[in-house]
């Protein structure tokens, strides 16, 4: 957890505007993170069982000992929250504020950066809410300018762990949040709902809006 307020402030702005989002839309969703549950690992197989029995809920994470991962790492790293689709399909979601688009990394302090979350929970979602979107938040390749046109067009993406390349780097794939509802959740009607919280995001997280 940062130390600076203002970060603070403007990271649970965005949670907030993303939980809002996702209940209108019409998901079910639960607070995980460790500020918010005295022991959400214990309340997780209540709240999946009374939603789905279609999904195991242990398969989302690694044992925290299986990556000697420490426990103030496991449980500092937890996602923010776990929905359900009408589905009965399960997500982790971890949000995160961006204003460029782009993931934080710091070479000499891994742990700070932000693909350690699927290091330790390798299917969660990371959730940016982005002010803009860097031209450098995808690499190069034949599709590129279709691919960042639609990153760009929206402020909300979703990033998953698509395996590791041959140096041993992860390997995230972003999408837009209209591709994932429709991908993973078979779900096309919320544009009107992405807008308007799009707006949101512009009123309340823009340096314009202060």
């Amino acid at each position: 957890m940062t130390n600076n307020p203002e970060k603070r402030i403007i990271g649970k702005i965005a949670e907030t505007i993303v939980e809002e989002m996702l209940k209108e839309i019409g998901f079910l969703v639960m607070k995980l993170g460790q500020e918010n549950t005295i022991n959400p690992l214990n309340q997780l197989p209540y709240f999946i069982n009374k939603c789905t029995n279609t999904e195991n809920f242990k398969n989302f994470w690694l044992n925290k000992d299986e990556k000697n991962i420490d426990e103030a790492t496991f449980v500092d790293k937890l996602p923010d929250f776990v929905i359900v689709g009408s589905n009965g399909k399960l997500c982790l979601f971890e949000v995160k504020f961006k204003r460029k688009g782009q993931l934080y990394e710091d070479v000499e302090n891994p742990k700070k950066n932000d693909d350690l979350l699927f290091d330790i929970y390798p299917k969660a979602h990371l959730f940016t809410v982005n002010l803009e979107v860097d031209k450098r938040i995808i690499d190069e390749g034949e599709t590129y300018d279709e691919d960042y046109a639609k990153l760009k067009a929206t402020r909300f993406h979703v990033w998953e762990y698509d395996g590791k390349n041959r140096s041993g780097e992860m390997l995230l794939m972003p999408r837009t949040f209209e591709e994932f509802l429709k991908e993973e959740f078979n779900i096309d009607n919320a544009q009107g709902i992405i807008k308007k919280y799009e707006d949101y995001v512009t009123k309340w997280l823009s340096v314009e809006s202060g």
